[in-house]
């Protein structure tokens, strides 16, 4: 299915472990560990199963976010969720024992609804900002865009500190679920702001995959191949990282990035294919458009950008 659902029983792991970057099996196993246990302490607090904890990275940046879903509170005043905020950036401080390296703690309250199952509505009501120690930041002038109602619209945010935006997708849900199955999330950095201007596109972009199973299943050296309208359109070879977790589940990262090119290529058409060792997964009309609308970003200034995906 196209819809990245989040389930509100798991801590999305997933995009959060990837953007974070994360360097070997063992690092990865004690930053999920980490989160589940920050998670578990908010819900704990508020009795609330609607809570997304993820570790957001990009170059010099890094950050704990935290949403809740669907909270009672998107329907009480502004200070009830300003009082939240703040004892849960205090929760992330007290238990998320790498707090001293993270940039700053976001929490924020979000409405999403589903209809007739493959749509999917995302919006953001507030969002509070706050450094390591849990105190509060002014607004330092990030804008946040992302899908709402319109999923296959990339997310982008641009953070004037660094003059970069991030693109990102919400997650292209290869099989099964995120907490039990393989999902391919694309991203990258920009310099400037692409609201207002077309910037310098990367030279690269990551494709991250991630694989949540009862057992292992891709061991060793793993061929990638991505087939475009029945033509290869970019092969690789890539290693994952292998995590046990405590629930008996099998963890499997690999990070991947790409020559812009070869994904321009690989969005050059309505028919995609991915294949990662034995297994080949289709992707659906939204997925393949969500992708197109990704390289949009990444066509060189003196090109001209394509209406078409937009």
């Amino acid at each position: 299915m196209f819809m990245l659902r989040r389930n509100l029983a798991f801590v999305l792991v997933v995009i959060c472990l990837l953007l974070a970057g994360c360097k070997g099996a063992r690092e990865l196993g004690k930053t999920i560990g980490a989160l589940v246990e920050v998670r578990a302490q908010i819900m704990k607090k508020y009795n609330e199963s609607g809570v997304d904890v993820r570790v957001n990275g990009s170059g010099r940046f890094s950050g704990i976010s935290v949403n809740f879903m669907n909270s009672p509170l998107n329907d009480k005043a502004p200070g009830d969720r300003v009082r939240r905020a703040q004892e849960t950036a205090e929760i992330v401080k007290a238990h998320y024992p790498d707090v001293k390296n993270v940039d700053q703690i976001v929490v924020s309250f979000s409405r999403e609804k589903t209809a007739l199952v493959v749509f999917h509505s995302w919006v953001v009501l507030d969002y509070y900002r706050f450094d390591n120690q849990a105190r509060r930041l002014s607004d330092g002038g990030e804008t946040y865009t992302s899908g709402n109602e319109d999923p296959t619209k990339p997310n982008t945010l641009y953070s004037p500190r660094r003059n970069e935006t991030d693109v990102s997708s919400n997650g292209i849900q290869l099989e099964g679920t995120p907490e039990n199955g393989l999902t391919m999330v694309p991203h990258f950095s920009l310099a400037g702001n692409v609201n207002r201007v077309t910037p310098n596109p990367p030279t690269t972009v990551s494709l991250d995959f991630a694989s949540f199973s009862a057992k292992q299943r891709f061991p060793g050296v793993t061929k990638i191949v991505f087939t475009t309208n029945k033509k290869v359109s970019f092969q690789t070879d890539g290693q994952f990282s292998t995590s046990h977790l405590s629930d008996g589940m099998v963890s499997e990262i690999l990070y991947l990035k790409i020559p812009r090119s070869d994904f321009i290529e690989i969005t050059e058409g309505s028919d995609l294919v991915v294949e990662l060792g034995d297994s080949g997964f289709r992707l659906a009309p939204q997925q393949v458009l969500q992708l197109q609308r990704m390289a949009d970003y990444l066509r060189l200034p003196d090109s001209s950008r394509t209406d078409a995906h937009r």
